[in-house]
């Protein structure tokens, strides 16, 4: 039984740089941190004066943006919530022009009788008549 090889990535030769640059750089630490400690300490302290202020920065940031999605998040729930009671809201606004419609036939009844009864002597002190006519400056003084 033939052993199967497994296939061969095609050539790059500047990846083939930068993975064996990175490796020398790695295998020099790992060297370093074996036979001299006072160095490697120096270095793992050098690394974290360097990558500590942009990290805390950062974690700053994105905690800054995070109250904010939060912020944006109870908005739009809070305005869904909105639209859903407007939603729930419309049998409501039907009834209501249900009733509006019921409240301007009986308004054309009453002065329909009233027309009828008076023939065409409208009385002025009607209250039906006062109702609905708007206020003018001589009824809001009296």
């Amino acid at each position: 039984m033939a052993a199967v090889s497994p296939p061969h990535p095609p050539n790059d030769p500047d990846l083939e740089i930068k993975v064996k640059k990175a490796l020398e750089r790695v295998s020099e630490n790992i060297h370093i941190s074996a036979n001299e400690p006072s160095l490697a300490v120096y270095r793992l302290q050098e690394h974290v004066r360097r990558a500590l202020p942009p990290t805390v920065t950062r974690r700053q940031h994105v905690t800054a943006l995070h109250s904010q999605l939060q912020g944006a998040c109870y908005d739009v729930e809070y305005a869904l919530g909105a639209v859903r009671v407007m939603k729930d809201a419309g049998d409501k606004f039907i009834s209501l022009q249900e009733l509006l419609k019921s409240a301007i036939f009986h308004r054309q009844q009453l002065k329909y009788e009233q027309t009828r009864r008076c023939g065409s002597l409208v009385s002025t002190n009607s209250t039906y008549d006062s109702v609905s006519r708007s206020p003018t400056k001589d009824t809001l003084q009296q």
